[in-house]
């Protein structure tokens, strides 16, 4: 959420993050995308709604974010977005045994009429 109120600033600085590395009109959008992206998939996980859309599209983001800091060379902050990529592979693996998200909670309701 921090990242709203200075979303150009933000992008512009990813854009020359990437100079030289990946073209300008493709880094651009991305970069727009990213904060919007983040903070829809961290509030629809975390009042548990479209669990598995939100985490497979979560977890595609979390790759590219990888490929890119590859891309770049940064082997200590590569190493910790791994470890988020882990998380979103577990989270996706034990997604049906879910029973406290407001999925859970509609499924539930469901089955009960």
């Amino acid at each position: 959420m921090q990242r709203f109120p200075i979303w150009a600033t933000f992008a512009s600085g990813v854009v020359r993050q990437f100079y030289g590395i990946l073209p300008a009109p493709l880094v651009t959008p991305y970069a727009y995308a990213l904060p919007a992206v983040e903070a829809v998939t961290g509030a629809f996980l975390v009042a548990g709604l479209f669990q598995r859309p939100v985490l497979v599209v979560g977890a595609l983001f979390m790759a590219s974010l990888t490929f890119g800091t590859a891309l770049r060379g940064e082997h200590d902050v590569l190493a910790e977005q791994l470890g988020y990529e882990l998380v979103y592979a577990a989270l996706l693996a034990t997604a049906s045994w879910d029973r406290f998200s407001l999925d859970a909670l509609f499924a539930r309701r469901a089955t009960a009429r």
